[in-house]
């Protein structure tokens, strides 16, 4: 009796064995799946000065607002506050003018150049731009049907982010990269976008820190890749980090991804 009991448990285990092999891999999410895709999250990177009194940078802000409300999830904001004569921005940083010039040296568009004024907003890095403000209306209505045409596509790339604070206000941060789809990509790399909440119109998004591109080189089709950052060590706290993957220069951004702290 209980060997024909443990015969029939070891004809089904293989049976079940055998239909396992035959599952498809239709989980979108799947890096082994060939097809898989998920929805993209495109990155917003906003330069102003918050104290000038025309409004121009506050239609700007505001715009963001209404972008972030209408599209949720989908978007994540960042603003870089910058210094202009006799107006300093108390949230300004050096790292602002850096990445500033960064994205401006490489706008694909820029014929004839435009100068570096604010407000001027980078959509996924170089390869949009929104500059200047002539009311909130306007700086929405050219945003929007850009995020949209980005929202439609689709996106390979899956980031599993995790972001804590230790002990002396030090903050470690690690993702899993996964390559959907069916091809290898080269050369990629990814950096971190520390963003503070001061609870105040006008700084709800502001960047404290931007840490310097980390490489990951090669990512092949179907599988994971592990990113473990330094430690950063902050002097004023973050509300959130973002994950932003992008290609060799940098400036083209692949994939971000925000996670609160």
């Amino acid at each position: 009796m209980y060997r024909f009991v443990s015969k029939l448990m070891l004809v089904g285990s293989i049976a079940l064995l055998w239909s396992c092999t035959d599952i498809p891999r239709d989980n979108l999410l799947d890096p082994k799946n060939a097809d898989g895709y998920r929805e993209p999250v495109v990155l917003i990177e906003a330069f102003v000065n918050s104290v000038h009194p025309a409004a121009y940078n506050k239609w700007a802000l505001a715009s963001l607002d209404k972008i972030k409300a209408s599209f949720g999830e989908k978007v994540v904001l960042a603003e870089y506050h910058r210094d202009l004569d006799d107006y300093d921005d108390p949230y300004n940083t050096a790292e602002s003018s850096q990445q500033f010039s960064n994205l401006q040296d490489n706008y694909v568009n820029a014929d004839p150049v435009i100068p570096k004024g604010v407000p001027d907003i980078f959509v996924n890095g170089a390869d949009h731009r929104v500059s200047g403000a002539s009311s909130p209306e306007s700086v929405t209505n050219q945003l929007t049907p850009i995020l949209t045409d980005l929202l439609k596509e689709k996106n390979y790339y899956s980031i599993e982010p995790y972001a804590a604070f230790t002990a002396s206000n030090t903050i470690t941060a690690t993702c899993k990269i996964a390559r959907l789809g069916n091809s290898t990509v080269l050369n990629l790399n990814m950096r971190l976008i520390l963003i503070k909440d001061y609870g105040e119109a006008y700084a709800h998004y502001v960047v404290l820190r931007s840490i310097l591109p980390k490489v990951i080189g090669t990512l092949e089709k179907g599988k994971y890749k592990t990113i473990q950052f330094d430690p950063v060590q902050v002097s004023i706290l973050p509300n959130a980090v973002i994950f932003v993957l992008g290609d060799a220069s940098g400036v083209h951004i692949l994939q971000s991804v925000r996670e609160e702290l």
